[in-house]
């Protein structure tokens, strides 16, 4: 449950904010000598200050220093764009995560132990974020001071940037008493703890309260030489720029911009950084000459309202959002950024972290687009987004985002005052969840128009075409999201939209229900027990929505929920074994939810491998009710019933005595397990004959051990 982005050496932050080399000096400095004393009185330092001023390229700069040389301990930046770190959730965990690192020099001492206390308790990333700080931090940290007797500089800086951008404010304070309790523990480290954030109200009074006697604090708007920081910074800026464009700025290049106009657009700065990075990264593109794109920023500020503290800043992001294209298409993607993405289901983050719901191939995704115009669509942009590049998605398309560079500008977008036409509101999570399902929904449309059984005249090419398709969808997240983003439905609770609609309207389970089978028994045959109860949901919320629209889909789910038998078609070189397993498997589940006579038929036939798996990539499940859905004879066809399945997952005997017992009578044509008291004859007796039966369905000649079994069959 840790979030690498959270770090400093994170690549999702890259390029992190930095300091020049000739700004903020005094400020470091400063830093430093409070790190390096050996005694403080003061072992919190709060750097504070107004949206923009630079206080994370400070806490960047103090943990890339002192991370190199072994002080550092732990950093955490939160980022309300990053639905990993913008709560508290993974804070904890990933501060000890940091320790446990190979270039820790906490490493040896206290890797054992977090790893120890993990396995001890799976659902410690469930508890509370001080019962986390108790048993990953403190609990191990109790006895580094024998571990480590004789070293006397452990690690014990601890570097906590945009505290205020923890979008719950009561987490906020939550984050500075965990804080609290970890400085008031009596172990080694000692801990020193710098904490970098805006003045906000709940943050200034927590600091007030619990930290007397033990904050330092320092407000940045007071910090001599801003304005001079920040006019090296355009002057370098610049610089770089006249020697990238040198050809098109021409004569004037080598005296461009005039001192005068360094001098304005500091003043328009009011002592905020991120304004010269965003006049530089404007100025600094191909699109038109620089001087053209710095002198439509000057004309900006003519007659433009200086009432606001952010008119010169929100004055250059409306020039920004006014190059656009196609507004329309640039908000919906601007919604999906300011917008965090909904957790709604139980994930392994192992699995989860590897996508970016954010980058460009799954924003494109969720509204329907292609890459390509979504690249297009915020190619102006770059001065205000982080937008990876086509190289970076060499291995993977998904697992990099596009980010908001500052969080002014986030501000700027949702407050309707600031951006006025260009205001772009946060997604409701109604509206977000039936984003969320439309996706999913095209997503199972693609694999439906190509679902084998429907081709009957060209039933290999089909087969062929679903096998590729299943390989792309050989991700744990995505498989996932397809079976539990059903669940979304529920929380659609404003009318559904015109495009969801579209979508359940041609919604077939079928290929659902044949694409589980193929993802084995972590999701696969497993889901088939909860698909049922999912889809009778769906039926429960498009009763609710009262959209004649879909009442089809409706009839069309209740009908599927309710035959009494369906039809599993295997591939012929399908192993005998492993079909009979399968087919008792989903029969069970599909109906019943549980898991049948797993047991029993393991006994009954050793030929199944302990770890039988669904049969990849094809399994296709035929329903009586589809007359159109065809396969070759050649195909290996089981027959399932609903009154199977009840009678498979009835079965009173629990214990492995009477499993083997079970499967002995079957086997042996015995009657022990009646005699015994332990199930009906009558069950005994159509268990023998559904086994027999199946066994001549599934034996062609490939398994002959089993059709030696009952005397032939």
């Amino acid at each position: 449950m840790a979030a690498p982005n959270a770090c400093y050496d994170s690549e999702q932050r890259y390029p992190p904010p930095k300091c020049h080399s000739q700004t903020r000096v005094q400020m470091i400095d400063e830093l430093i000598r409070w790190v390096v004393a050996k005694s403080k009185t003061t072992p919190v330092f709060w750097l504070h200050g107004t949206a923009g001023i630079g206080k994370s390229a400070i806490a960047q700069h103090i943990a890339e220093r002192y991370g190199a040389v072994g002080v550092l301990a732990a950093a955490f930046f939160f980022s309300r764009s990053d639905p990993t770190r913008d709560s508290l959730e993974r804070f904890v965990a990933t501060i000890s995560y940091q320790f446990c690192k190979n270039k820790s020099p906490l490493y040896e001492t206290l890797r054992l132990k977090i790893i120890d206390a993990i396995s001890s308790d799976p659902n410690i990333f469930g508890m509370p974020y001080e019962n986390q700080l108790e048993r990953l931090i403190l609990e191990p940290c109790l006895g580094v001071e024998t571990a480590l007797q004789g070293l006397r500089d452990l690690p014990n800086l601890l570097v906590v940037d945009g505290l205020d951008e923890c979008v719950d404010p009561s987490q906020q304070e939550r984050a500075l008493g965990i804080l609290r309790t970890l400085l008031e523990a009596r172990s080694l480290p000692k801990w020193i703890i710098l904490i970098c954030s805006r003045p906000e109200p709940q943050i200034r009074d927590t600091f007030a309260q619990a930290f007397k006697g033990v904050l330092r604090s320092f407000d940045m708007t007071k910090l001599e030489g801003l304005n001079r920081d920040i006019a090296t910074y355009l002057v370098d800026g610049f610089s770089r720029i006249r020697g990238k464009y040198q050809r098109v700025l021409g004569i004037q290049g080598a005296m461009w911009p005039e001192q005068h106009i360094i001098d304005e657009l500091v003043r328009r700065a009011d002592k905020q950084i991120i304004f010269a990075v965003t006049v530089i990264n404007y100025v600094d593109t191909r699109d038109e000459p620089p001087q053209d794109r710095l002198e439509t920023v000057r004309r900006i500020f003519i007659g433009a309202n200086t009432d606001s503290p952010y008119s010169a800043l929100d004055t250059l992001y409306y020039q920004i959002m006014s190059t656009c294209y196609n507004w329309e298409r640039v908000q919906s993607i601007l919604r999906l950024l300011v917008t965090p993405h909904v957790t709604f289901c139980d994930y392994d983050p192992q699995y989860y972290d590897s996508l970016d719901w954010r980058s460009p191939a799954m924003i494109a995704q969720l509204l329907n687009l292609n890459e390509t115009q979504v690249r297009a669509s915020l190619d102006r942009l770059h001065s205000v987004l982080k937008v990876p590049d086509l190289d970076d998605f060499l291995e993977d398309e998904y697992d990099k985002g596009v980010y908001i560079a500052h969080a002014t500008f986030t501000e700027f977008l949702v407050d309707p005052e600031r951006s006025a036409r260009f205001h772009t509101p946060r997604m409701s999570e109604s509206e977000y969840c039936d984003l969320f399902v439309t996706f999913v929904l095209r997503t199972l449309s693609n694999f439906a128009q190509y679902y084998p059984p429907y081709h009957s005249t060209s039933f290999a090419a089909a087969l062929s075409v679903w096998a590729q398709k299943l390989k792309s969808v050989n991700n744990y997240v995505l498989q996932h999201h397809i079976l539990e983003g059903w669940k979304l439905c529920n929380k659609v609770t404003a009318p559904a939209s015109s495009d969801l609609v579209d979508a359940l309207s041609t919604f077939d389970p079928h290929p659902l229900m044949a694409l589980m089978q193929s993802w084995g028994p972590d999701l696969g045959i497993d889901g088939c027990g909860c698909l049922r109860e999912l889809l009778r949901d769906v039926v429960r919320w498009a009763e609710s929505q009262q959209l004649r629209s879909l009442q089809c889909l409706t009839v069309r789910l209740e009908a599927f929920l309710s035959v009494k038998e369906l039809w599993l078609a295997f591939p012929p070189d399908t192993k005998g074994s492993l079909v009979f397993h399968h087919s008792f498997e989903t029969e069970a589940l599909f109906w019943c939810g549980v898991e049948g006579m797993s047991h029993v038929l393991r006994e009954i036939f050793p030929v199944i491998p302990k770890d039988a798996r669904s049969p990849e990539p094809m399994v296709l499940s035929l329903s009586s009710s589809s007359s159109t859905m065809i396969v070759p004879e050649n195909w290996i066809v089981v027959r399932l019933t609903k009154e199977s399945a009840e009678l498979c997952s009835s079965l009173p005997i629990c214990l492995e005595e009477g499993y083997l017992m079970l499967a002995h009578d079957i086997r042996n044509n015995t009657r022990e397990t009646v005699l015994l008291g332990w199930i009906e004859e009558s069950d005994l007796i159509h268990l023998k004959e559904l086994v027999k039966e199946r066994l001549k369905t599934v034996v062609v000649g490939t398994d002959l051990r089993l059709s030696g079994m009952f005397g032939g069959v």
